[in-house]
């Protein structure tokens, strides 16, 4: 089902394993559904299902991304795939809190594996509201802060003239005119008019240890000091900054890599369907035997491209050769228009239901009123470049109404006319996914998100010292797997989508 939520999460970055020899371990951040209870107050406890005209901005948004992409623009991931520009966009995205500078600050950011650079607001001269109470929810424990170069005592500014910022900000040299002036910045993003711009600068950011052992340790690291935002990033889009999960240097993965804080440039991102929680990893890899195929190289490198061969459904096959974009930040999946056919297809032969006509919005859609149908659906699985078999056991759009009941259910792709697709975040549930630029693969597992100990393991200094993650209070042998739990999608998403049409009255 579709996940389109906000998460935001609490940075806990812990080391790993008590058995690291060595400084160069694996640091852990937890994404958590933090601020369910602000939703809920807000909303006034009236929770209804996602409705087509919500679907149906998603979807618009996605065609948006995919037109851009095909115009040649970069750093596209930033937007999710709704058409308002404030909270439906927000609410799409992860988040994780960041501390940075001294005295430090934090910072609750987005994360991104479509765009590089890590940019907070600073020293403002057109960014997004500071206050929390702007944009409908109230909390105790966390203020939007904005980053004072001359505030923080580690700060330093790059140089116009270092090789950091000619070979990754290219655009930001053609103004360079001696070393002494700072590297400055501009990304423009493909939502009308919107941008952020400033300057590079260098900070400490700081990594908690778990709680049990107490301590904390930092990095040098590089980030856009964003002095002026425009467009949708003035009305509530990452209001508090972007954290860039990209490929290239000055992206935060390749950053504490270079630093030593990991030993292999690599990173996992988990996404969980029984509690919208999910984990991002950096260090690790994923363990021998697991399915994994090589991630595409391509010029410049804007995004992890894999290569699929086939999709199966229930003993059925389709020839499917092409790359696909993996993309945390398109809501759902789409693919080139003959595969999508294809697939379509197969599923209308195998799903013995009375098919439902939904003009507009998805082309292969059932009718059901069984709250238990969804349970016996066909699993898709795609087979990528190398043979490995990816199962995506919940491919599906559910519709509910207010009393929690299926009314319809649709197949979760949309066809694109290009002929590279793009994996969606409606595929991405109850899976650990791995990136890794050092060997240039892309892994998989599937994973509840508490108990990954059986996929990772540290990074190839660290010997063979599995990952250990503290058990989620929740999890037991009864843990919700993806297609344990087809209206949770639905739900959460009318949550962020209701909440949106509250902040627009």
């Amino acid at each position: 089902m579709v996940l389109v939520v906000l998460l935001s999460i609490d940075l806990s970055v812990q080391w790993t394993d008590k058995g690291f020899a060595d400084a160069a371990r694996a640091v852990e951040m937890e994404l958590v559904y933090r601020y369910a209870e602000e939703f809920k107050q807000s909303s006034g406890g009236n929770w209804r299902s996602a409705t087509l005209e919500q679907h149906g901005r998603l979807m618009r948004r996605d065609q948006l991304r995919h037109a851009a992409r095909g115009r040649g623009l970069l750093a596209l991931s930033l937007f999710p795939s709704n058409e308002t520009a404030n909270f439906d966009v927000l609410g799409g995205l992860h988040y994780t809190l960041i501390t940075i500078g001294t005295p430090s600050q934090k910072f609750l950011v987005a994360l991104d594996t479509g765009s590089d650079l890590l940019w907070v607001p600073c020293n403002c001269r057109q960014c997004s509201p500071t206050d929390w109470a702007a944009y409908g929810l109230q909390t105790q424990d966390l203020d939007f802060a904005v980053y004072n170069q001359s505030g923080s005592s580690t700060s330093k500014s790059l140089s116009c003239t270092s090789s950091l910022c000619s070979n990754t900000l290219t655009s930001s040299t053609a103004t360079c005119t001696s070393d002494t002036q700072s590297c400055s910045y501009v990304i423009n993003y493909m939502s009308s008019g919107t941008s952020t711009s400033g300057f590079i600068v260098e900070d400490l950011l700081f990594l908690n240890y778990e709680a049990s052992t107490g301590g904390n340790t930092s990095t040098p690291i590089y980030f856009g000091c964003g002095e002026v935002q425009t467009g949708d990033l003035v009305q509530g889009v990452a209001p508090n900054g972007l954290f860039g999960l990209g490929p290239e240097a000055i992206s935060v993965p390749s950053t504490l890599a270079r630093n030593g804080i990991i030993s292999t440039n690599s990173f996992s991102m988990c996404f969980s369907v029984s509690d919208s929680s999910g984990r991002l990893v950096f260090g690790v890899e994923a363990l021998k035997g697991l399915p994994s195929t090589p991630l595409v190289p391509i010029t410049p490198s804007v995004y992890y491209v894999i290569a699929t061969t086939h999709f199966s459904l229930g003993g059925e096959s389709v020839d499917a050769a092409e790359n696909v974009i993996f993309d945390t930040g398109t809501s759902y999946t789409t693919l080139p228009q003959s595969t999508y056919q294809k697939i379509g297809d197969m599923m209308n032969k195998q799903i013995n239901l009375p098919q439902f006509q939904l003009n507009g919005t998805f082309d292969y859609c059932w009718n059901t009123s069984d709250n238990n149908a969804l349970n016996s659906l066909p699993t898709l699985t795609i087979t990528l470049a190398g043979g490995s078999t990816w199962d995506i056991s919940d491919p599906y759009v559910t519709f509910i109404n207010t009393r929690g009941n299926v009314v319809f259910f649709c197949l979760g792709i949309t066809p694109i006319s290009s002929s590279t697709g793009i994996i969606g975040h409606n595929f991405m549930g109850g899976y650990e996914f791995f990136f890794n630029q050092q060997a240039m693969t892309f892994g998989w597992a599937p994973s509840t998100c508490y108990n990954l100990n059986a996929s990772t393991v540290g990074s190839p200094n660290s010997g063979t010292s599995i990952v250990n993650r503290a058990a989620s209070p929740s999890s037991s042998a009864s843990s919700v797997t993806p297609k344990d739990a087809p209206l949770i999608h639905a739900f959460l998403l009318f949550i962020c989508s209701l909440f949106a049409f509250i902040l627009l009255l």
